[in-house]
């Protein structure tokens, strides 16, 4: 069998709030930023970039990097970040049988006394084909196409969303990778009981490389809101 390496893209919808972040007594003052992916299938794997930034006016170097778990890698920082700069870091959460809200939180240490250690926290509800994902249904759970380097020509894929509530549900699309997928939406509101179809088609640009940290974000809410993260896989 063909050895497949995935990576994802993701799509997603406003969800619970986020859980307070337990941390030891060495990091409880260390800055903060997190992302919640909502609803997140089992078996796969949703990135999230975050940025380091250097406030300083000298270099900043990162001196290590602790991951949440084995199931959380991060990418790797090449060389130090420049004074006002910022470098991105690539966190990848792979789901794999968990069936739960999990939050995982990466550790990043510097050399910089003002803010020595930096904290980067990813929330997800992991739900099986037999769990409920909110007010909001998406079906399928993610989207796979088969992927060589060089491919001209992806076939088209969709979601479909329905509405589960009494009430009618506002769409916000909040970001979407234009420059490496077409895409389109049948409603930018849902009745109750109503559907939205979205398509979606990968550009040649996604096969030229390996992409591991691209994010496409939709927010479906009326009064609360609902994450949904559909990943987009792709294997080569």
């Amino acid at each position: 069998m063909m050895k497949k390496r995935l990576f994802s893209t993701v799509l997603l919808m406003m969800s619970v709030l986020a859980m307070p972040l337990a941390v030891s007594a060495a990091t409880d003052k260390a800055p903060l930023e997190k992302w919640d992916f909502g609803y997140v299938p089992q078996k796969s794997e949703v990135s999230w970039v975050f940025y380091v930034r250097n406030p300083g006016t000298k270099p900043l170097t990162v001196t290590n990097i602790k991951a949440g778990c084995s199931c959380t890698s991060v990418s790797k920082l090449d060389g130090p970040i420049a004074p006002g700069d910022s470098a991105g870091i690539t966190v990848t959460f792979n789901s794999g049988r968990y069936q739960s809200r999990v939050q995982k939180t990466t550790l990043v240490e510097t050399d910089v006394p003002e803010t020595p250690k930096l904290r980067y926290s990813i929330l997800a509800n992991v739900y099986s084909e037999t769990d409920t994902t909110g007010f909001i249904n998406a079906l399928p759970g993610k989207l796979v196409w088969p992927a060589k380097i060089g491919q001209q020509q992806f076939a088209p894929a969709t979601v479909e969303f329905t509405n589960r509530l009494a009430d009618s549900v506002r769409i916000e699309v909040l970001s979407m990778p234009d420059t490496l997928l077409n895409w389109s939406l049948s409603a930018m509101e849902l009745a109750p009981g109503g559907k939205a179809l979205l398509q979606v088609t990968p550009l040649k640009a996604i096969a030229a490389r390996k992409i591991t940290d691209v994010t496409a974000t939709l927010r479906f809410a009326k009064g609360r809101a609902t994450i949904i993260t559909i990943p987009l896989e792709f294997e080569y």
